[in-house]
This record gives structure tokens, sequence and C-alpha cells, in this order.
């Protein structure tokens, strides 16, 4: 990076950041998170191993930490926590308590649960976290606003959309305060907006806040990065969202060109790059090839997520659509059943997820003529969001619509039109 004046700034603002975000770092871990923040992961992988077997006066706690996050982003999540949590141990031995450094072991453990679906153990991590940095640090640190995204983002899976938005915008504040320029916390904080600007359907807005992400990670990692590469799936789904489909299959395609220059080839990356294609192909009304696609996700994930994790049970509705639309009614079905047992199972307080699986039973049952039962499915969905959501969310006109359209079917009119109403 010292051959370009440009590589060098960034290499400097580099050392500089990681310092002063965690003091007393040795240049030996500074090196070693330099190519794991990179995307090197192997890399930095057998450097950090090597380091742990002739310590030489380095600190065992950084080391560990570091081959815990970089087993974290493999999505080795079992090897990642057992390194996670030698490194917590070492810091809570009472000869030597580093209270204010165990805030980023909680903090990296928070955000493995949450990659694995664990939304209620991650967002009490996240919470530890920031109730530890709150006492020792200034209320514009970054390490603040890095608990405030991670809460933010939960809330939003969570489909609380205000209260995460306002997690966003303090996080994002703290940063641009923090950094001054451009940096790749930045860029993450603005993803995160982007992805609830699309959930809120304000398409513009969302594919702003993803374009201003994808400048700041090309400023940032001028190498390429996973991240970019990532950012790109989620303009490629806007668009798709937008019906904008050749647009969206030109953004996925500079995707693709990007994750085919990693080695090695990111597997859970590849799972998505397939959902993507999958949602392309569903747009254009090419089920056959949408539902192939969408198979080859599902393979992939089953290998390295639990079976009720949240990316699986979006891939099981999305099959179940597919299917739908293809006439197969009964393996729709199944798959929709399928989704709203593990829902069920593994995210019970979670009610908006929930929620949509019986609105889409509820749409099945409507096609197969069974129409009291459709209305229960969608009565029962309608219950829980008036509990759930705050009085006029829009997820509770669609509910309100789906009824109407059993109503219609029925020939009853007048209830129909009261419930479009």
């Amino acid at each position: 990076m010292s051959t370009s004046d440009e590589g060098k700034t960034i290499l400097d603002k580099y050392i500089e950041d990681t310092r002063h975000q965690t003091e007393n770092l040795s240049i030996k871990i500074i090196f070693g998170r330099l190519m794991l923040d990179m995307g090197q992961w192997d890399q930095s992988q057998k450097y950090f191993q090597r380091l742990l077997i002739d310590l030489n006066g380095t600190d065992q706690v950084w080391i560990e930490h570091s081959l815990g996050e970089i087993h974290h982003l493999k999505r080795e999540f079992i090897v990642a926590r057992k390194y996670y949590n030698r490194a917590y141990n070492r810091m809570m031995d009472p000869k030597q308590v580093r209270i204010k450094d165990s805030a980023r072991i909680l903090s990296d453990i928070g955000e493995l649960r949450y990659l694995e679906g664990k939304f209620e153990e991650a967002i009490s991590f996240h919470k530890q976290a920031l109730k530890i940095r709150k006492e020792y640090y200034s209320p514009n640190h970054v390490h603040i606003a890095t608990s405030l995204r991670n809460i933010g983002d939960i809330l939003y899976m969570q489909e609380k959309p205000d209260q995460a938005f306002i997690h966003f915008q303090e996080a994002l504040a703290i940063l641009e305060k923090y950094y001054n320029c451009y940096h790749a916390d930045i860029a993450k904080c603005l993803v995160s907006i982007g992805l609830d600007f699309r959930e809120k359907r304000n398409y513009d807005k969302a594919f702003d806040f993803h374009r201003r992400s994808i400048e700041i990670y090309e400023k940032y990692y001028p190498f390429g990065h996973v991240f970019i590469a990532l950012t790109l799936n989620n303009i490629a789904d806007i668009l798709c969202r937008e019906d904008k489909y050749d647009e969206a299959i030109d953004i996925h395609c500079q995707a693709l060109k990007m994750e085919k220059k990693r080695y090695p080839v990111d597997d859970i990356i590849t799972s998505y790059n397939l959902y993507t294609i999958g949602n392309i192909n569903y747009g254009q009304e090419n089920y056959d090839c949408a539902l192939e696609f969408y198979q080859q996700s599902l393979a992939i994930l089953k290998q390295y997520l639990f079976y009720g994790h949240i990316d699986i049970n979006c891939l099981l509705h999305n099959i179940g659509n597919v299917l739908g639309r293809l006439g197969k009614l009964d393996d729709a079905m199944n798959f929709h059943h399928q989704a709203l047992a593990l829902k069920e199972k593994y995210y019970p307080s979670f009610q908006a997820i929930i929620v949509y699986a019986f609105n889409v039973i509820g749409e099945v049952l409507s096609d197969q003529g069974k129409y009291e039962e459709a209305l229960c499915h969608h009565k029962q969905a309608l219950m829980m969001q008036n509990n759930y959501y705050p009085l006029g969310h829009a997820n509770i006109a669609f509910t309100f619509q789906n009824i109407g359209n059993v109503l219609s079917q029925q020939e009853k009119f007048d209830e129909a039109l009261e419930s479009y109403q």
C-alpha cells in the first residue's frame, strides 16, 4: 500500500484509527488486523496462529480475539466463539480484569449471535457492551456508534423500523464527527440505513444510501472487498423490487465479477448471489429458473446455518411462492408450513415474521378454494399485527387487503369493500 500516496495515506490513517480505538495495541497485532480488514482472512489467520505459538511479549488476548473474528467472518461460528470465550476469560481474570476491553468481545459475540439468527441473545450482548462503553468512553466515541448500529440492526430485523432508524441516525452522526472523512464504519452504517428505507419501500433513498456506501468502500478498499460485493447485491435487490431487472442484472454481474477474484470463494456469498438471481428470475416470471436458483442457495445455506435461521426461513417461503405460481399448491403449502413451524420454534417473540407466514398460507388456501381457512389465517395475522405494530402501519393494510380478496372470492362484496376501505 506504500507504493502510492493514496495507499500510504490509507495505511497511516488505519494505524492511527486502530490505535485510537483500542489502546496499547502492538504493531504486530495491527499488521495482522490490517490483513484481516482487507479481506485476506487466510493470510491473517496463519499470521496470528504463528504469533500465538511464539508470543514474545505480544498480548495473547488480542491474538485470540483476532482469530475469533477471522473464523467469525469465515462463518466458522463454533471455532469463533471458542476464541472469543478464551479472550473474554483472560480479560475477566481477577488478577488483571479489563472491563473496558471486554466490551469489544461482548460486541463481537453479539454480532456472531446475530449472524446465527439468535437475535434475543445478540441484543443482550450488545446492550452489555453499550453499558460498559458509556461508562468508559465519551458519548461521541466510535465504539458507542458501533453498539448503536448493532442494536439498530436487530431492531430492523424485528421490524421495529422507527426505533432502528433512531439508532442508525445517532450512530451515523457520531461516526461522521469521529472520523471526519470516509471510513468503512460509516459505509456500514449507511448500508443499515439503506436497508431500513428498502423495507419501508422508499427505494430512492435506499438506493442513495447504498450508492454512498459503495463510494466509501471503493476508496477504503481500492483492491476490492467482500463488503463491496454484498452492497452491490443489495443494490441489485432494490432495483429488482422496482422491476428494473436489466439494471439489477448489470449490478449483480459487477458483484459476481468482484467475488470471482476472491480466494477462497465464500460459499455464503455464493448462496446470496444465487438468491439474488432467483429473485430476478421470479420478477421476470421465469419461475422454473427461479426455483432452481432458490434450491441451490438453500442447499448451500443448510451446510453453514442452523435450519431455523432467518435466511433459510426466507428461502423456504420463496420456494413456496414459486411453487404457488407454478400451480403446485400442495407443495407450496408444505414449504410455507415448514417456515411457519421454524419461526414459531426459534423466533416466538418476533411476531412480525410469523405474521408473514400466516398471510402467505392464507393466500395459498384461498387459491385452493379453502376460503374459511384462508380467512382464519389472515385474521390471525391481523390480530398479531394489531398487538405488534403501531396503528396505521402499512403491513396491517396489506392484511386487510388479503381479507378483502378472500371475501370478494366468496362474493361477500359489502364486507370486502369495508375491508378494502
